[in-house]
């Protein structure tokens, strides 16, 4: 081969560069040899329980890594790793799961941590996550029924942020029920799974949801009745594990004074894209005392909150115990009644005089503990109330010698969410503006009243510049202040203050104070501000079936299984016509031939009595109005009133609803009654989907007791006895 000019020209310059002012001698140096990753460790350490899982295998999943270890005879566990640094971003979420051996083979639980970021960051410089830092490495039934429970919302587990939405929607009662069913299955053996683990087998399989797995899986090993009641063997075994679960400090958590001190809130558990309409406050204070709602004191009622104490006990649960406090109330009772549960030797003394009739109980509570189900700002909780009930005979006539005879009754009974005191704040950074609804004391003479009394109702009120306070009319209702988040109006001898709390888009849960002199009471009630330009109830007024337009009378309600559907118990709506007509749908179980209440046989009724018509009374007003004649007595009539005050982004109407009652008696010695029985209150409309009650609305069309549904079995005779039943 020949080489040209310039190749050989190309060569020679390489050459000479390849050697020019070298020699022999010199040395190239090598590029340095990259730094080797740091490697990082990281431990978590926890218990593996519903009772101790012995030597379980425990397993961490951190997005695509799994490591192992296994826990000791007790279900204590250490589990150590290494990393290199960079190869975790951070956002991988971390699982842990134990799974049981030999006898507990059947046993398989989880707990899901949070991101490993998050992690890290509780565990500290050590790089050792202990249980105290963080109680989700207790793996337990508890753990366990909330992941099952959040993973049931829809919400994707891919960041704290999506672990904590779905964590809030989780129902408390659903919690610790389905915490009851998973001990009953690990540790009863009367009901060990034959085969899979417990996991396997309550984890729902496509658009199944966790309870319908969990009653597919009751049914199919016969544990449910002919009316898809729990047997009475399996209830009494769920009872004692749900008492187990409470009672047991391996499962739940623990509180300390420190985050309790200050102003906490409980309520029971609210759906997303709600808040809580009514909850109890409880005040407390570093040296043991406490003011709290009196128990026999609700809904728009006033009185004085009551003085008790409050600890943290050696089970780290939160116990507090009232003082003076009393409600009375005159059941009917037999001796048998008494005998039940003031014993025999009181039933003995009562017999020579009494056998039956009404008498004078007087409740008191005792004391309430708290105990904390899961961490964070809003704790789910159990709640065990301790009552005492007394009889008084004499209340009838009857001679008495001695104390009176009483009982006490100690039952688990609620279950819902806990706002601790160090962390309930304000939603407001500045005062607020406008016209709001909010509770107000208002002196009413409510339908069953003799006289008017303060009431706590809502009141449509417009905060107006330099602090005064301006009713609908334009007349002063008082003055306002704002300091520190929170809205004070004095109003006559009433001081009220309002802290918002808890809030989904225009509606808010607020802590209400009342105070006049030495009276003082806190509560928990909805507030709104008034945007009637953008609000859109006109348009959903008239609706046709199957749809009608619901009204959450005291509020919404979830079905059990889906908490973006109403429970059917709680459906309440109208039918609206354009020409004014109207009418009102609602459930029943009431056997439309034979008139008896028929479990688990529900269908909708439109009953067209109660209101017949309704009208436009304003740009943002509505009155509905009915009239009954009750033959050879009264004519009784209902006026209810709607003012709009907003619409919230997902079409929900909130408006100010009250509702006056009149009877018009035919006796005209017999002094005619009126007043209002609705006292002022928000309530929120939108409109309900019947046919999403497939069976219940199925019966409804074959009973043809819907509005225009028509069928041969129901006559004029059907209709009439309808619109003449009793209805409050």
């Amino acid at each position: 081969m020949r080489l040209s000019k310039v190749a050989l020209s190309l060569m020679a310059i390489t050459a000479l560069s390849g050697c020019s002012g070298s020699d022999d001698n010199t040395q190239i140096t090598p590029p340095p040899e990259p730094t080797p990753p740091q490697i990082l460790s990281f431990a978590i350490e926890g218990i593996a329980t519903d009772a101790p899982v012995a030597n379980a295998t425990i397993t961490a999943t951190l997005g695509d890594q799994t490591i192992t270890t296994t826990a000791d005879d007790d279900g204590l566990y250490t589990l150590d790793f290494e990393y290199e640094e960079g190869t975790l971003s951070g956002d991988e979420m971390v699982l842990l799961s134990a799974q049981g051996e030999g006898d507990q083979g059947h046993i398989e639980l989880v707990s899901q941590l949070g991101s490993f970021e998050s992690l890290n960051e509780q565990a500290g410089d050590d790089g050792v996550l202990a249980q105290d830092e963080s109680s989700r490495t207790a793996i337990t039934q508890v753990s366990t029924a909330l992941h099952l429970l959040a993973e049931d919302t829809g919400v994707e587990l891919n960041s704290d942020e999506a672990l904590a939405e779905a964590e809030a929607q989780v129902e408390t009662e659903a919690l610790l029920e389905l915490s009851a069913v998973i001990k009953v299955l690990a540790d009863n053996p009367d009901y060990t799974p034959e085969t899979g683990t417990i996991l396997e087998l309550l984890t729902p399989e496509g658009e199944e949801s966790v309870e319908e797995a969990v009653n597919s899986y009751l049914a199919d090993n016969g544990l449910l009745d002919e009316e898809g009641e729990l047997t009475d063997a399996f209830e009494a075994a769920f009872e004692e594990a749900l008492q187990e679960t409470v009672n047991d400090p391996a499962v739940t958590l623990a509180f300390t004074a420190e985050e309790l001190l200050g102003t906490n809130v409980y309520t029971t558990s609210v759906t997303q894209g709600w808040v809580a309409q009514s909850g109890n406050v409880l005040n407390f204070a570093a040296d043991g005392t406490a003011t709290l709602g009196d128990p026999g004191v609700y809904g728009y009622f006033l009185g004085t909150d009551v003085s008790a104490e409050w600890a943290v006990n050696e089970a780290n649960r939160l116990v507090v115990n009232y003082g003076d406090n009393e409600q009375e109330s005159y059941p009917y009772l037999t001796l048998a009644d008494v005998t039940e549960h003031w014993g025999q030797a009181a039933a003995d003394t009562l017999a020579p005089i009494w056998q039956e009739g009404y008498l004078r109980v007087i409740e008191s509570t005792d004391a309430v503990k708290f105990t904390k189900l899961t961490d964070g700002a809003e704790s789910k909780v159990a709640v065990e109330i301790s009552q005492t009930f007394t009889l008084d005979p004499t209340s009838a006539g009857l001679a008495w010698e001695g104390e009176l005879p009483s009982y006490q009754e100690i039952e688990l009974e609620s279950a819902g969410v806990l706002h601790l005191g160090n962390q309930v704040s304000t939603l407001w950074d500045s005062a607020p503006q406008g016209t709001w609804a909010l509770p107000m004391v208002t002196s009413i003479q409510g339908f069953y009243d003799n006289q008017a009394y303060d009431y706590l109702v809502h009141n449509e009120v417009t905060l107006a510049e330099g602090g005064s306070v301006l009713d609908k009319a334009g007349e002063a209702r008082g003055q306002w202040s704002y300091a520190d988040g929170v809205l004070t109006i004095a109003s006559g001898d009433w001081t009220v203050s309002y802290q918002p709390y808890a809030q989904s888009d225009a509606l808010y849960s607020a802590i209400v104070s009342i105070s006049k002199g030495e009276f003082e009471q806190s509560n928990v009630a909805w507030i709104a501000q008034y945007d009637q330009d953008n609000a859109s109830l006109a348009d959903d007024l008239i609706q046709e079936m199957p749809y009608v337009l619901g009204a959450w009378i005291n509020s919404w309600i979830a079905s059990e299984g889906d908490p973006t559907r109403p429970d059917f118990d709680t459906v309440y709506g109208y039918t609206f016509a354009e020409d004014g007509s109207l009418s009102w749908t609602f459930g029943t179980y009431t056997d439309p031939t034979s008139g008896e209440y028929v479990e688990d046989q529900g269908y909708f009724e439109t009953y067209y009595n109660a209101f017949q018509h309704w009208e436009q009374v304003g740009d943002h007003e509505y009155q509905l109005t009915g009239k009954e004649v009750w033959e050879g007595w009264a004519t009784y009539s209902r006026e209810r009133s709607w003012t709009v005050i907003n619409t919230l982004a997902d079409g929900r109407h909130l408006v100010l609803e009250r509702s006056v009652r009149t009877l018009d008696y035919i006796d005209e010695g017999q002094q005619d009654q009126t007043g209002p029985f609705i006292f002022p209150r928000i309530n929120v409309l939108s409109p309900v989907d019947l046919s999403q009650f497939e069976e219940e609305y199925q019966r409804s069309e074959e009973y043809g007791t819907l509005t225009g549904v028509s069928s041969d079995r129901v006559d004029a005779v059907r209709i009439q006895m309808l619109d003449n039943a009793p209805r409050q």
